[in-house]
């Protein structure tokens, strides 16, 4: 399972590749909602097509885990 973060060109590249290696679940979280997410939309299209999650409008807080191993991401709503 893969966390990005980021909503530019360069997150969603590093998201699609995550899924062409495998990765069973990927997601990209990032502040911008709309129209104003920075990548362009052919390559979030594209992404969608390829499975990548794409959560808007959050802010990453913390990350949850014991002994170097992520467990989670607690994040806070963007207003």
């Amino acid at each position: 399972e893969v966390v990005v973060i980021g909503g530019g060109n360069v997150a969603l590249d590093c998201a699609r590749t995550a899924v062409r290696y495998g990765a069973q679940k990927v997601t990209a979280i990032c502040l911008e909602c709309g129209c104003d997410v920075p990548c362009h939309p052919w390559e979030r299209k594209e992404a969608e097509e390829e499975g990548v999650k794409i959560i808007e409008g959050v802010s990453p807080l913390r990350f949850t885990g014991t002994h170097n191993e992520l467990e989670g991401i607690e994040v806070a709503k963007v207003t």
